[in-house]
Protein backbone atom coordinates (compact mmCIF):
# COMPACT_ATOMS: atom_id res chain seq x y z
CA UNK A 1 0.00 0.00 0.00
CA UNK A 2 1.29 3.42 -0.80
CA UNK A 3 0.13 6.49 0.80
CA UNK A 4 0.35 10.68 -1.07
CA UNK A 5 -1.00 13.62 0.23
CA UNK A 6 -2.49 16.54 -1.36
CA UNK A 7 -4.02 19.76 -0.16
CA UNK A 8 -4.30 18.16 3.10
CA UNK A 9 -6.20 14.92 2.17
CA UNK A 10 -4.30 11.46 2.31
CA UNK A 11 -4.61 9.14 -0.69
CA UNK A 12 -3.89 5.63 -0.67
CA UNK A 13 -3.16 3.22 -3.53
CA UNK A 14 -2.34 0.12 -3.76
CA UNK A 15 -0.04 0.01 -6.43
CA UNK A 16 2.97 2.52 -7.66
CA UNK A 17 3.93 3.28 -11.19
CA UNK A 18 6.76 5.88 -11.94
CA UNK A 19 7.63 8.29 -9.08
CA UNK A 20 7.45 11.67 -9.21
CA UNK A 21 10.25 13.61 -7.04
CA UNK A 22 8.14 16.49 -6.89
CA UNK A 23 5.53 14.44 -4.70
CA UNK A 24 6.24 12.99 -0.99
CA UNK A 25 5.07 9.30 -1.21
CA UNK A 26 5.63 6.34 1.34
CA UNK A 27 4.52 2.94 1.08
CA UNK A 28 4.69 -0.30 2.89
CA UNK A 29 5.49 -4.00 0.98
CA UNK A 30 6.30 -7.33 2.05
CA UNK A 31 9.43 -9.03 1.23
CA UNK A 32 7.82 -10.96 -1.48
CA UNK A 33 6.45 -7.65 -2.95
CA UNK A 34 9.23 -6.18 -2.89
CA UNK A 35 11.34 -8.72 -4.67
CA UNK A 36 8.84 -8.52 -7.10
CA UNK A 37 9.24 -4.80 -7.99
CA UNK A 38 12.65 -3.70 -6.07
CA UNK A 39 14.17 -2.91 -9.60
CA UNK A 40 11.42 -0.86 -10.89
CA UNK A 41 11.81 1.56 -7.54
CA UNK A 42 15.05 2.50 -8.04
CA UNK A 43 16.85 -0.22 -5.76
CA UNK A 44 19.62 -2.12 -6.51
CA UNK A 45 19.79 -6.36 -6.22
CA UNK A 46 22.17 -5.96 -3.14
CA UNK A 47 19.89 -4.12 -1.11
CA UNK A 48 17.47 -6.73 -1.72
CA UNK A 49 19.86 -9.00 -0.40
CA UNK A 50 20.46 -7.48 2.51
CA UNK A 51 16.90 -7.67 3.54
CA UNK A 52 16.60 -11.74 2.49
CA UNK A 53 19.04 -12.24 4.61
CA UNK A 54 19.06 -9.42 7.29
CA UNK A 55 19.12 -12.57 10.28
CA UNK A 56 23.17 -12.15 9.46
CA UNK A 57 23.56 -8.29 10.91
CA UNK A 58 23.21 -7.45 14.39
CA UNK A 59 23.47 -4.02 14.08
CA UNK A 60 20.71 -1.08 12.38
CA UNK A 61 23.27 0.34 9.66
CA UNK A 62 22.30 2.95 7.47
CA UNK A 63 23.64 2.09 3.67
CA UNK A 64 24.14 5.12 1.45
CA UNK A 65 24.20 4.50 -2.05
CA UNK A 66 24.13 7.58 -4.74
CA UNK A 67 20.41 7.80 -5.62
CA UNK A 68 18.82 6.06 -2.17
CA UNK A 69 19.72 5.19 1.32
CA UNK A 70 18.37 2.40 3.61
CA UNK A 71 18.31 0.69 6.61
CA UNK A 72 17.45 -2.70 8.55
CA UNK A 73 16.19 -1.74 12.07
CA UNK A 74 16.55 -4.27 14.52
CA UNK A 75 13.39 -3.73 16.62
CA UNK A 76 13.38 -4.46 20.19
CA UNK A 77 10.07 -5.04 22.27
CA UNK A 78 10.72 -2.59 25.14
CA UNK A 79 8.47 -4.13 27.41
CA UNK A 80 9.92 -7.50 26.82
CA UNK A 81 13.51 -7.14 25.84
CA UNK A 82 14.32 -10.84 26.06
CA UNK A 83 12.16 -11.73 23.09
CA UNK A 84 13.74 -12.00 19.59
CA UNK A 85 13.93 -8.80 17.68
CA UNK A 86 11.92 -8.10 14.78
CA UNK A 87 13.44 -6.61 11.23
CA UNK A 88 12.19 -3.53 9.28
CA UNK A 89 13.83 -2.40 6.40
CA UNK A 90 13.40 1.33 5.11
CA UNK A 91 14.30 3.02 1.96
CA UNK A 92 14.96 6.56 1.21
CA UNK A 93 14.96 7.90 -2.11
CA UNK A 94 13.92 11.57 -2.95
CA UNK A 95 10.61 12.22 -1.47
CA UNK A 96 9.76 8.58 -1.24
CA UNK A 97 10.01 6.19 1.63
CA UNK A 98 9.36 2.57 1.91
CA UNK A 99 9.02 0.34 5.17
CA UNK A 100 9.75 -3.47 3.83
CA UNK A 101 8.40 -5.89 6.50
CA UNK A 102 11.07 -8.86 6.51
CA UNK A 103 8.72 -11.04 8.47
CA UNK A 104 5.71 -12.53 8.25
CA UNK A 105 2.72 -11.78 9.86
CA UNK A 106 3.92 -7.72 9.03
CA UNK A 107 0.48 -6.35 9.15
CA UNK A 108 1.20 -4.24 12.05
CA UNK A 109 4.39 -2.27 10.20
CA UNK A 110 1.43 -1.56 7.46
CA UNK A 111 -1.30 -0.39 10.17
CA UNK A 112 1.26 2.03 11.94
CA UNK A 113 2.19 3.47 8.41
CA UNK A 114 -1.38 4.40 7.92
CA UNK A 115 -1.33 5.63 11.45
CA UNK A 116 1.50 7.85 11.21
CA UNK A 117 0.47 9.03 7.71
CA UNK A 118 -2.87 10.32 8.74
CA UNK A 119 -1.54 12.15 11.49
CA UNK A 120 1.03 14.21 9.23
CA UNK A 121 -1.47 14.74 6.78
CA UNK A 122 -1.36 18.50 7.34
CA UNK A 123 2.43 18.64 6.77
CA UNK A 124 2.99 15.79 4.96
CA UNK A 125 6.84 14.99 4.71
CA UNK A 126 9.80 12.04 4.69
CA UNK A 127 11.02 13.68 8.26
CA UNK A 128 7.45 13.89 10.09
CA UNK A 129 6.52 10.68 8.76
CA UNK A 130 9.88 8.91 9.99
CA UNK A 131 9.89 10.78 13.43
CA UNK A 132 6.46 9.53 13.87
CA UNK A 133 7.52 5.99 12.81
CA UNK A 134 10.32 6.05 15.56
CA UNK A 135 8.38 7.76 18.50
CA UNK A 136 6.51 4.81 18.73
CA UNK A 137 9.24 2.29 18.48
CA UNK A 138 10.15 3.88 21.68
CA UNK A 139 6.54 2.36 23.00
CA UNK A 140 6.54 3.22 26.32
CA UNK A 141 9.87 3.57 27.39
CA UNK A 142 9.03 6.30 29.57
CA UNK A 143 6.51 4.86 31.73
CA UNK A 144 8.66 1.19 31.89
CA UNK A 145 12.06 3.49 33.18
CA UNK A 146 9.59 4.94 35.75
CA UNK A 147 8.56 1.62 36.55
CA UNK A 148 12.13 0.16 37.18
CA UNK A 149 12.81 3.49 39.15
CA UNK A 150 9.78 2.58 41.64
CA UNK A 151 11.29 -0.82 42.02
CA UNK A 152 14.82 0.38 42.84
CA UNK A 153 13.05 2.50 45.69
CA UNK A 154 11.79 -0.33 46.96
CA UNK A 155 14.23 -2.55 47.39
CA UNK A 156 16.20 0.37 48.87
CA UNK A 157 13.64 0.41 51.56
CA UNK A 158 13.01 -3.12 52.09
CA UNK A 159 17.01 -3.12 52.71
CA UNK A 160 16.56 -0.43 55.53
CA UNK A 161 14.79 -2.13 56.90
CA UNK A 162 16.49 -5.37 56.91
CA UNK A 163 14.12 -7.28 55.14
CA UNK A 164 16.61 -8.86 52.92
CA UNK A 165 15.73 -11.10 49.76
CA UNK A 166 18.55 -13.94 49.08
CA UNK A 167 18.21 -13.40 45.40
CA UNK A 168 18.69 -9.99 45.50
CA UNK A 169 21.89 -10.06 44.07
CA UNK A 170 20.00 -12.22 41.35
CA UNK A 171 16.88 -9.35 40.73
CA UNK A 172 19.94 -7.02 40.22
CA UNK A 173 21.47 -8.27 37.73
CA UNK A 174 18.39 -9.15 35.60
CA UNK A 175 17.06 -5.43 36.13
CA UNK A 176 20.58 -4.08 35.31
CA UNK A 177 20.84 -7.00 32.07
CA UNK A 178 17.31 -5.58 30.59
CA UNK A 179 17.97 -1.63 31.26
CA UNK A 180 21.60 -2.24 29.28
CA UNK A 181 19.69 -4.12 26.19
CA UNK A 182 17.07 -0.98 26.46
CA UNK A 183 19.86 1.49 26.43
CA UNK A 184 21.60 -0.57 23.50
CA UNK A 185 18.80 -0.32 21.59
CA UNK A 186 18.07 3.70 22.02
CA UNK A 187 21.67 4.41 21.20
CA UNK A 188 20.74 2.36 17.61
CA UNK A 189 18.08 4.24 16.70
CA UNK A 190 19.90 7.67 18.03
CA UNK A 191 22.78 6.20 15.67
CA UNK A 192 20.67 5.76 12.79
CA UNK A 193 18.67 9.32 12.99
CA UNK A 194 21.92 11.09 13.04
CA UNK A 195 23.50 9.18 10.46
CA UNK A 196 20.54 10.06 8.35
CA UNK A 197 20.60 13.67 9.07
CA UNK A 198 24.13 13.42 7.92
CA UNK A 199 22.50 13.02 4.32
CA UNK A 200 25.32 12.51 2.23
CA UNK A 201 23.43 11.43 -0.83
CA UNK A 202 21.85 15.01 -0.76
CA UNK A 203 17.81 13.34 -0.33
CA UNK A 204 16.50 16.16 2.30
CA UNK A 205 16.69 19.23 2.14
CA UNK A 206 18.61 21.21 4.87
CA UNK A 207 15.72 22.78 6.64
CA UNK A 208 13.50 18.84 7.14
CA UNK A 209 15.29 17.66 10.47
CA UNK A 210 13.49 19.58 12.97
CA UNK A 211 11.12 17.02 13.85
CA UNK A 212 14.46 14.32 13.75
CA UNK A 213 16.12 16.88 16.31
CA UNK A 214 13.09 16.45 18.83
CA UNK A 215 13.19 13.01 18.53
CA UNK A 216 17.12 12.87 19.57
CA UNK A 217 16.54 14.68 22.15
CA UNK A 218 13.70 12.66 23.47
CA UNK A 219 16.51 9.21 22.73
CA UNK A 220 19.26 11.30 24.51
CA UNK A 221 16.66 11.53 27.37
CA UNK A 222 15.75 7.76 27.30
CA UNK A 223 19.92 7.25 27.36
CA UNK A 224 20.77 9.48 30.31
CA UNK A 225 17.91 8.16 32.26
CA UNK A 226 18.65 4.00 32.01
CA UNK A 227 22.15 5.27 32.47
CA UNK A 228 20.81 6.72 35.56
CA UNK A 229 19.14 3.54 36.38
CA UNK A 230 21.81 1.46 36.08
CA UNK A 231 23.80 3.34 38.34
CA UNK A 232 20.97 3.40 40.89
CA UNK A 233 21.19 -0.81 40.63
CA UNK A 234 24.83 -0.85 41.50
CA UNK A 235 24.11 1.62 44.66
CA UNK A 236 21.58 -0.74 45.84
CA UNK A 237 23.64 -3.54 45.59
CA UNK A 238 26.65 -1.20 47.71
CA UNK A 239 23.62 -0.67 50.11
CA UNK A 240 22.72 -4.43 50.21
CA UNK A 241 26.34 -5.33 50.77
CA UNK A 242 26.99 -2.43 53.21
CA UNK A 243 23.74 -4.01 55.27
CA UNK A 244 24.51 -7.53 55.37
CA UNK A 245 28.59 -5.97 56.44
CA UNK A 246 26.67 -4.45 59.09
CA UNK A 247 24.96 -7.39 60.50
CA UNK A 248 27.53 -9.65 60.38
CA UNK A 249 29.42 -6.94 62.14
CA UNK A 250 26.74 -6.96 65.05
CA UNK A 251 26.93 -10.57 65.35
CA UNK A 252 30.52 -10.56 65.40
CA UNK A 253 30.22 -7.93 67.89
CA UNK A 254 27.78 -10.30 70.21
CA UNK A 255 30.42 -13.19 70.06
CA UNK A 256 33.25 -11.18 71.02
CA UNK A 257 31.35 -9.74 73.86
CA UNK A 258 30.12 -13.41 75.30
CA UNK A 259 33.98 -14.22 74.68
CA UNK A 260 35.20 -11.59 76.77
CA UNK A 261 32.87 -12.01 79.47
CA UNK A 262 33.52 -15.98 80.16
CA UNK A 263 37.34 -15.13 79.70
CA UNK A 264 38.22 -14.51 83.34
CA UNK A 265 35.94 -17.10 83.89
CA UNK A 266 37.97 -19.73 82.21
CA UNK A 267 40.62 -18.23 84.41
CA UNK A 268 39.27 -18.94 87.40
CA UNK A 269 37.85 -22.42 86.36
CA UNK A 270 41.88 -23.09 85.55
CA UNK A 271 43.29 -21.67 88.20
CA UNK A 272 40.98 -23.52 90.98
CA UNK A 273 41.20 -26.77 89.13
CA UNK A 274 44.90 -27.26 89.30
CA UNK A 275 44.26 -28.52 93.18
CA UNK A 276 47.47 -27.66 94.30
CA UNK A 277 47.99 -29.21 97.97
CA UNK A 278 48.51 -26.04 100.23
CA UNK A 279 45.52 -24.22 97.94
CA UNK A 280 43.89 -22.70 101.66
CA UNK A 281 40.29 -22.34 99.20
CA UNK A 282 40.18 -26.28 98.96
CA UNK A 283 40.11 -26.67 102.83
CA UNK A 284 37.56 -23.02 103.60
CA UNK A 285 34.39 -24.02 104.40
CA UNK A 286 32.53 -21.73 102.27
CA UNK A 287 35.58 -21.68 99.30
CA UNK A 288 32.88 -23.03 96.89
CA UNK A 289 30.63 -20.30 97.37
CA UNK A 290 33.23 -17.59 97.17
CA UNK A 291 34.49 -18.99 93.92
CA UNK A 292 30.99 -19.07 93.42
CA UNK A 293 30.15 -15.20 94.50
CA UNK A 294 33.43 -14.36 92.19
CA UNK A 295 32.03 -15.65 88.77
CA UNK A 296 29.03 -13.89 89.16
CA UNK A 297 30.76 -10.33 90.20
CA UNK A 298 33.04 -10.86 87.33
CA UNK A 299 30.00 -12.04 84.92
CA UNK A 300 28.18 -8.28 86.33
CA UNK A 301 31.16 -6.38 86.31
CA UNK A 302 32.06 -7.18 82.30
CA UNK A 303 28.51 -6.26 81.23
CA UNK A 304 28.62 -3.17 83.35
CA UNK A 305 31.74 -2.41 81.76
CA UNK A 306 30.50 -3.06 78.17
CA UNK A 307 27.05 -1.14 78.62
CA UNK A 308 29.06 2.10 79.75
CA UNK A 309 31.28 1.52 77.05
CA UNK A 310 27.79 1.23 74.55
CA UNK A 311 29.03 -2.11 73.15
CA UNK A 312 26.04 -3.71 73.95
Amino acid sequence: MYYTCHDGVLEKFPTLGKHNEDTVTIGYLTLDQFAECYQDLGFSEESYEACRFAHHRSHSTLEVYDCFSFVILHLLNIEQVQEPRKKLAIFFRKNFMLLVGLEEPGREWEDMLSTVAEHAASQFTIERILCGILIRLLGRSNDILEEYEQRILEMEKKILDSEFDREINRTIFGMRNDLTIRKNYFQDLLSFSEALQEDENDLFSDDTFRYLHIFDGRVDRLIGNTQILCESLIHVRETYQAALDYNLNNTMKIFTVVTTVFLPLSLIVGWYGMNFTNMPELTWKYGYLAVILLSVAVVIFCFWFFKKKKLL
